[in-house]
């Protein structure tokens, strides 16, 4: 019974590697289904428009900046996909259900992405504004602060996860146990 689950982390644990291979050899035109929607959320929120420059990525020349292949959230959306996939796993006993939670998850998953990852390069672009404004010019600060909102995100992200699969579970239970009652 302690193995019953092995064969699905580890398929999903190849999935995942085939997803970081295809990433790697990926180039822009492969995450325009990240980009594209992370750099309209950007411009909406920040009133820029951007242009696809091929090789290069979205180009907000309001906001002078590029949202590219680095920014385009792929290794948040594995992470992400991943906390959810492994929580749940436990919890499933047929295959369609674990297809069902695989392509619900990974959709989920997708739409985090997306938010988080705008947000994430919104923050930068406030926080730039403000260390320029201030005479300041911190190159580290681009990554630092996404580290922070996607460590940040991941840990509310698992957190309100498990806490919802917690309370699934006991209701779940308490209808159970009503049944026998």
């Amino acid at each position: 019974m302690k193995h019953r689950n092995f064969t699905h982390y580890l398929i999903v644990l190849i999935i995942i590697t085939i997803l970081k291979l295809i990433y790697k050899y990926s180039e822009m035109d492969d995450l325009h289904f990240l980009l594209e929607p992370t750099s309209k959320i950007v411009g909406f929120l920040n009133n820029s428009s951007s242009i696809f420059i091929k090789d290069a990525g979205y180009y907000h020349e309001s906001l002078n900046i590029i949202i590219n292949k680095s920014c385009s959230g792929f290794n948040f959306l594995i992470l992400c996909f991943a906390i959810h996939i492994f929580s749940i796993i436990p919890l499933l006993y047929t295959a369609q259900q674990r297809v069902y939670a695989f392509f619900i998850l990974f959709v989920g998953s997708y739409f985090l992405t997306i938010v988080i990852n705008s947000c994430r390069i919104v923050l930068i672009i406030l926080l730039n504004k403000l260390l320029v404004a201030y005479g300041f010019s911190i190159n580290w600060m681009h990554q630092a602060a996404g580290t922070f909102v996607y460590l940040f995100f991941l840990i509310v992200i698992y957190l309100t996860f498990n806490h919802l699969i917690a309370r699934f579970a006991f209701i779940k239970s308490m209808k159970n146990d009503e049944k026998f009652a």
